[in-house]
């Protein structure tokens, strides 16, 4: 298991770190291939949250693109019509795409995440376990409802990350990377 890469969030002046995924709950959220076995997810976003509210500031993502391998072809034997024909072959490659190509309508540099409604959890104390991710004793949670900043409160790991069956953790695995 890689650990995977976590968002960054700006909140009242600090730096944080969350595994929390706010575009997984977007709408209209694209499809994005993996950025490696550290991010099956597909992108990294940064997050601010400014006067209450929270927007999206950055994005680094993959997007699959297919094209032609220039020269790369084979010939094939059509059973049908007894024949030979060159075919090309095309493969799935990547593009990196960015905040601006998913959301061109963006205003000053930034997405309000009226999307989102949940909690984003960063941890504040010793590490209890790894995985693909990192747990803690104790998370500073912030409760939003459609991107607004509702609660800041400290919870432990259980009240945070409730136990979950193994269909209910792949079920969100899956939400965040298909």
């Amino acid at each position: 298991m890689t650990l995977q890469s976590r968002e960054v969030y700006f909140y009242n002046g600090e730096e944080l770190y969350s595994y929390d995924t706010p575009l997984a709950f977007h709408p209209n959220k694209p499809k994005f291939e993996p950025l490696g076995s550290f991010c099956w997810r597909g992108y990294r976003g940064t997050w601010s949250i400014r006067e209450n509210k929270l927007y999206l500031v950055d994005l680094y993502a993959h997007r699959q693109k297919i094209e032609a391998i220039p020269n790369y072809r084979y010939i094939a034997y059509d059973r049908r019509c007894k024949d030979l024909y060159y075919e090309i072959h095309l493969v799935p490659t990547t593009q990196d795409v960015y905040i601006e190509d998913v959301f061109p309508k963006m205003k000053d540099g930034k997405v309000f995440a009226y999307w989102f409604t949940g909690y984003i959890n960063f941890g504040r104390s010793d590490v209890i376990g790894r995985g693909m991710t990192i747990s803690y004793k104790k998370y500073l949670s912030l409760r939003f409802e459609n991107g607004v900043l509702m609660e800041e409160l400290v919870r432990n790991h259980d009240e945070a990350y409730p136990p979950r069956t193994i269909e209910e953790m792949i079920a969100d695995f899956k939400k965040d990377t298909l």
